[in-house]
């Protein structure tokens, strides 16, 4: 199974998520997540406010893992679609 806030960030450049991950794979050799992982944390900082403490903080794990993982989701895909627009 695909995450399916992967499937939002190959959504963004306009992808499938195995076009998103062979594209990523070049552009990131060495750490193909890298990207995603930093739009993840940019969204997140988005969607709830400025973390304060960093990746691995309290409210950065609160958000991901039970804050409102759904709401997150649905606004990465709203994100996205914004993205792919322009």
């Amino acid at each position: 199974m695909i995450n399916p806030r992967y499937v939002a960030w190959a959504l963004k450049h306009g992808r499938g998520a195995s076009e998103q991950l062979k594209a990523d794979q070049e552009e990131w050799p060495g750490g193909c997540m890298c990207g995603y992982s930093l739009w993840i944390q940019e969204r997140a900082r988005a969607f709830s406010g400025p973390i304060g403490k960093g990746w691995h903080g309290r409210e950065w794990v609160s958000l991901v893992t039970g804050k409102d993982p759904n709401g997150f989701t649905l606004f990465l895909f709203k994100s996205a679609l914004g993205y792919a627009a322009k």
